[in-house]
């Protein structure tokens, strides 16, 4: 089993009756989300990423993070949500200066913390906190 597949089961299953939640398996559509899911009222698309080790480069491609950024600039919510060690890692990809950012850097785990990531290991907690960031 591929590791976001397993990500994607963990998730399902701890968020299991607190939340509405589809998984979008469509090739076609250029850097759609994977998951896209209400909580608390809220419409959320989740862009899912799975680590063996903290420090592994996660493969984000450049549609994703404009896809992301559109949907956040538009005031829509859609969140990169990481899993390493049990712990769940979340950012929301917000501007130009961003995504610049990521398409020169490696992104690994540590480097999304240093950039403002927030972390836990409930996901509710975790995305309830990102849904209330500021977005600029």
């Amino acid at each position: 089993m591929k590791i976001e597949q397993a990500a994607w089961q963990t998730l399902s299953r701890q968020m299991r009756g607190r939340w509405w939640s589809q998984r979008i398996e469509d090739k076609h559509s250029v850097g759609v989300p994977d998951v896209v899911c209400m909580l608390n009222g809220q419409h959320i698309w989740l862009e899912l990423k799975a680590a063996r080790d903290c420090q592994e480069p996660l493969k984000i491609r450049r549609s994703q993070i404009i896809w992301m950024t559109e949907c956040n600039a538009a005031g829509g919510v859609c969140i990169l949500l990481t899993r390493c060690d049990s712990v769940w890692y979340g950012i929301r990809v917000t501007n130009k200066v961003r995504v610049k950012i990521f398409l020169r850097k490696r992104v690994d785990v540590d480097w999304l913390v240093a950039i403002g990531a927030k972390s836990g290991k409930d996901p509710e907690q975790l995305l309830n906190s990102l849904m209330k960031e500021h977005i600029k």
